[in-house]
């Protein structure tokens, strides 16, 4: 082993890691480390169902370049296997790295359903390149797709395959794909539109095996006893932190759930901070400690963290969910509060459903704007997105 000293050591470069490390040069002309179990540079994970079809797409976070330019030091390919928080040692392939400040920013791994067949062939998560990667060289024997879970990471590798020319069904647990995003209406807008492009769509259905045939998929059992054939599956039900080289330590990550930071991106260990995907961090509209695995939160909370690792006093407001898609070529945008609360005023601002366009927005009884959905129009969304953040009123503006 060859012990290092750095004074501030990332683990993880994806967005929460790659910002923060610039944060930190920016305020800093101290050692900085950025680690990750990848081989290749960073990369946009958003975008990866895109590259299936369209293989010119630059992925890449940041030029080959980068390192250099922020004079910044990279063990790509290393894999941390533990954390000694009392001596301040990060163990991750030959190397034993000594820190001063340590941002943890491993992102999230795919959840893969513990179901017979799991570990055939034809079976991805899509979350790695090396998943994508695999895909492709699949694609040739593959007429029949599957994917299991209708968020949009789902949907948008289901596009990539339908305009690959594959058969695809999206399986859904429950009653309408995206059903803790979209109500009924905005979900059968993206329904039809899926249908439209030959890509079928199963709610109320669980996958309960994944059937093979020489260590190959061959296709799924649903949960009421029917099959559907299949040469590839994708499993995209969500999302787990990635926390595994975490658990003899003190670090607390309410019992797997992610890492628990409070408002300043710190630990409950001193000198150890979070930010990204991998962390359970303050709601923006309610307080409360909640994961959001999102590009602009994890963004945002790489800043708050470098900058308070560097002893600047940044509070972290909190994070709300938001997305922006587009699904053959339909434009899809939440934010805040998707789908009413008991006490929620809904607003429908436009809704012409057979031209695929509908507004809504959520308000409190003061009329603040918690969130909004807007399908086929990107009208007053940067307005909006700042009245959210600001805790404004919709009405005033």
């Amino acid at each position: 082993m060859n012990g290092e000293h750095f004074k501030y050591t990332i683990i993880g470069n994806g967005p929460a890691g790659i910002y923060a490390a610039e944060i930190l040069r920016k305020v800093s002309k101290d050692s900085i480390l950025v680690v990750s179990s990848e081989p290749c540079e960073s990369y946009s994970r958003c975008i990866l169902p895109e590259i299936l079809v369209e293989e010119d797409i630059n992925i890449k976070l940041r030029d080959d370049s980068w390192c250099e330019e922020y004079g910044i030091n990279q063990y790509l390919g290393t894999t941390v296997k533990s954390i000694d928080t009392e001596n301040k040692i990060v163990f991750g392939g030959n190397h034993e790295i000594e820190y001063d400040k340590l941002l943890i920013a491993t992102g999230a791994d795919p959840i893969m359903i513990p179901i017979k067949g799991v570990k055939s062939k034809g079976v991805y998560g899509i979350r790695q390149l090396s998943d994508v990667v695999g895909i492709k060289k699949d694609l040739n024997s593959v007429s029949r797709a599957v994917i299991v879970g209708g968020g949009f990471i789902g949907i948008k590798v289901a596009e990539s395959l339908s305009q690959l020319g594959k058969q695809v069904v999206i399986v859904e647990k429950l009653p309408q794909i995206l059903g803790k995003v979209l109500d009924s209406s905005a979900a059968g807008i993206l329904t039809r539109l899926l249908e439209q492009h030959n890509i079928s769509v199963a709610t109320n259905k669980g996958v309960t095996e994944i059937l093979e045939q020489d260590g190959r998929a061959k296709g799924v059992v649903l949960d009421d006893g029917s099959t559907l054939d299949a040469e590839l599956v994708i499993l995209s039900v969500g999302v787990r932190p990635s926390i595994g080289f975490l658990k003899d330590t003190p670090v607390d990550t309410m019992q797997g759930r992610g890492i628990v930071v409070d408002d300043y991106m710190r630990t409950n260990v001193a000198d150890i901070y979070a930010a990204g995907d991998v962390t359970i961090a303050k709601s923006h509209s309610t307080g409360a400690l909640v994961n959001l695995p999102i590009w602009p939160v994890a963004t945002h909370q790489g800043r708050i963290a470098a900058l308070n690792m560097a002893g600047y006093e940044m509070k972290y407001e909190g994070g709300f969910g938001r997305n922006s898609v587009r699904v053959f070529g339909l434009p899809f945008l939440t934010a805040g509060v998707t789908v009413k609360e008991e006490n929620d005023i809904e607003f429908i601002e436009r809704c012409d459903i057979d031209n695929n366009i509908y507004v809504k927005n959520i308000l409190s009884q003061e009329g603040i704007l918690k969130g909004y959905v807007s399908i086929g129009s990107l009208d007053n969304v940067g307005q909006k997105l700042s009245l959210i953040r600001k805790g404004q009123s919709l009405s005033t503006h």
